[in-house]
């Protein structure tokens, strides 16, 4: 019988989500709406995606060292 995955796997999935879906909606304003390249709205997107992952690595470690602290 397999094994119920760890409760912090769970909100990395999640989160991973909500990441790729706000980076393909920047995708489709930059060039649908704003009628930038392909290749840019890419990098823009890409860019975004990147800036995410790392305010949400940030925010993971502030919220475990509190929770450990308190």
């Amino acid at each position: 019988m397999a094994e119920p995955a760890p409760a912090g796997s769970r909100s990395v999935i999640i989160g991973g989500a909500i990441i790729a879906l706000l980076a393909a909606g920047w995708f489709v304003w930059s060039h649908v709406v704003m009628d930038t390249g392909v290749g840019d709205a890419l990098g823009e997107a890409l860019g975004v995606a990147l800036g995410l992952s790392v305010v949400a690595s940030v925010a993971g470690a502030i919220w475990s060292s509190r929770a450990k602290s308190g």
